[in-house]
């Protein structure tokens, strides 16, 4: 009998302790690739001038090269990322190596300060002009829609080079 009792209390106090416990606030913001080129109020190119990464934090420093859409006048670009607690590390998902060449997918806040315009898939290798991978790269599916690594470099290589031609023509 009171073990009956005991176990009733439990299930009753676990109940209650429940309804005090704040839902989890994380959700993984994420985008197909046309929305991640159309979300970004800034996008550039650069090369990675440091990168450090420790247990609980992530950084990585670009020296800006080409403003491809929107506006942007420091020299250098810097990006920080803490290990989300839900998700781990979520944009910066992989540290890119010195001396990388990016192409970056971001939003400026009403401040003016940039950060990743998605969660996944804003960070792209650019080699020989040529977008060749994504720093921590993965496919997406939200809803009935699904899209690979492989449409997202399709998509920002003909940005990059719809990009190229409009500066040629501009010059």
């Amino acid at each position: 009998m009171f073990r009956e009792k005991l176990l009733g209390m439990t299930i009753i106090v676990l109940l209650a302790l429940t309804l005090f416990v704040p839902a989890a606030g994380a959700r993984l913001a994420a985008g197909g690739p046309e929305a991640v080129i159309t979300n970004s109020t800034l996008i550039l190119t650069g090369k990675v001038i440091k990168s450090y990464g420790a247990e609980e934090e992530r950084t990585f420093t670009v020296a800006v090269g080409r403003v491809l859409k929107g506006e942007y006048a420091e020299p250098e670009i810097k990006f920080t990322a803490k290990k989300n607690h839900v998700y781990g590390w979520v944009n910066i998902r992989t540290l890119p190596e010195k001396n990388t060449e990016l192409l970056l997918f971001l939003r400026c806040d009403e401040k003016g300060n940039a950060d990743f315009a998605f969660d996944l898939n804003c960070i792209a290798i650019i080699e020989e002009e040529q977008i060749t991978g994504l720093i921590g790269g993965s496919n997406v599916g939200i809803n009935d829609q699904h899209w690979q690594i492989e449409d997202y470099l399709q998509a920002y290589n003909d940005f990059l080079h719809n990009a190229e031609q409009a500066g040629k023509r501009a010059e």
